[in-house]
């Protein structure tokens, strides 16, 4: 692999940013493989091409389901929200609040920059999780240092809210794992300083998932318990990773040690071009899974076959 910096030609893959050599699965479960950070002149850049559905394609659905066309024709279909009457909402390009109880909203509000590169006092109020008090419209950050946490859902059995979070870039193919956890009123998690706990980002000065509850889908039965996750798909990894959705398996409230199972797949095609990219995903009245096709501009239903 070879890089070209004007006259200059660099030849080194530390320079260029290598491939991945951990497979996907390594960032997985609650102890992640964490391997040391890369330092590269230029990050790794692998966007796939974003060329859309052809008229008759459609995902790979997970053995004992089907996956079906629910609405299409739609402009960048980013977060689902299914009213109690059964209706399905969804926001175009840029995604809305949701709420949770009916008296406070809770608003996911991402970070300005990749590591604070552009200063600490550009992200006062940001990567954070903000409440609001609908009555009276009074605000308080609820949870701070997530980098870009994306959807929100409450887990049935704890009460518990949870977050996925994009976490941040240019540390080489392998770091950092994207996550999602549950946030408690107050709690910080580490960005800008430090990923995954104590591992310390040394670029930083001191002075890009949704997510929804299992419960209630009527999917087969490895799909009962846990939340569903839309991965967008990254465009800092060698190889490619997301571009698909998951359930990650829950126990008395809390992930499992059991592996994500895939629910809907075949987003990349052959050349590695983007048929499109899921993001939002929301139960409808029935049990069936709603998942928002970012570039694809579809809409797509899960449902079971037998």
């Amino acid at each position: 692999m070879i890089c070209f910096l004007g006259a200059l030609v660099v030849a080194s893959l530390a320079a260029c940013g290598g491939a991945a050599r951990l497979p996907v699965s390594a960032g997985f479960g609650a102890n992640p493989v964490l391997p040391q950070p890369e330092s590269a002149l230029i990050p790794v850049v692998n966007i796939a091409p974003a060329r859309g559905w052809p008229a008759d394609g459609k995902p790979i659905a997970a053995p004992g389901t089907g996956v079906a066309r629910f609405a299409e024709d739609l402009d960048h279909p980013r977060w689902i929200y299914v009213l109690p009457n059964g209706d399905v909402l969804v926001a175009e390009t840029n995604a809305p609040t949701r709420p949770e109880d009916g008296t406070r909203l809770y608003v996911t509000v991402g970070s300005n920059s990749n590591v604070a590169e552009n200063g600490i006092d550009k992200e006062i109020g940001r990567a954070a999780i903000w409440e609001m008090v609908i009555k009276t419209g009074n605000k308080r950050i609820f949870a701070s240092g997530l980098r870009n946490p994306n959807g929100m859902a409450w887990e049935h059995e704890s009460g518990a809210l949870w977050t996925s979070v994009n976490e941040r870039d240019e540390l080489g193919s392998d770091l950092v794992p994207d996550y999602m956890t549950s946030v408690r009123d107050g709690g910080f998690y580490g960005w800008p300083y430090s990923y995954y706990g104590q591992h310390a980002d040394m670029r930083v000065k001191p002075s890009r998932l949704d997510l929804a509850s299992a419960h209630g889908n009527r999917l087969p039965t490895q799909f009962q318990r846990g939340m569903f996750v839309g991965q967008h798909g990254s465009w800092n990894r060698k190889p490619h990773s997301g571009y698909k959705v998951i359930v990650v398996p829950f126990s008395n409230g809390m992930p499992t040690t059991q592996p994500v199972v895939d629910v809907l797949t075949g987003f990349l095609d052959e050349q590695d071009n983007a048929l499109g990219r899921p993001v939002g995903v929301a139960l409808d009245n029935t049990g069936a899974l709603l998942v928002a096709n970012d570039v694809g501009n579809i809409i797509w239903r899960i449902s079971a076959t037998r």
